[in-house]
């Protein structure tokens, strides 16, 4: 988790899938995911193809998308 950030377990359905509440102060860039169908190991975490949905319940979201991890991460997109 990124520095600041916290992490709340809400509900744990017998070890199949977790809710989560993240709390994610202003200003906070969190981590470079990858959704490829093979993790090829430059992203921060592989979730793979459709394991997290994120709802904003307060403030804005800003993401950044590519095919290259090291742009990502300094807030760029790549199309």
């Amino acid at each position: 988790m990124a520095p600041g950030t916290q992490l709340g377990t809400m509900a744990n359905v017998e070890n199949v899938w977790t809710l989560c509440m993240y709390f994610v102060p202003p200003g906070t860039q969190t981590r470079v995911v990858t959704m490829e169908k093979k993790d090829d190991g430059k992203a921060d975490e592989y979730m793979g193809a459709c394991y997290e949905f994120c709802y904003t319940l307060l403030g804005e979201l800003t993401m950044y998308w590519g095919e290259n991890a090291a742009v990502v991460r300094e807030g760029h997109q790549t199309l």
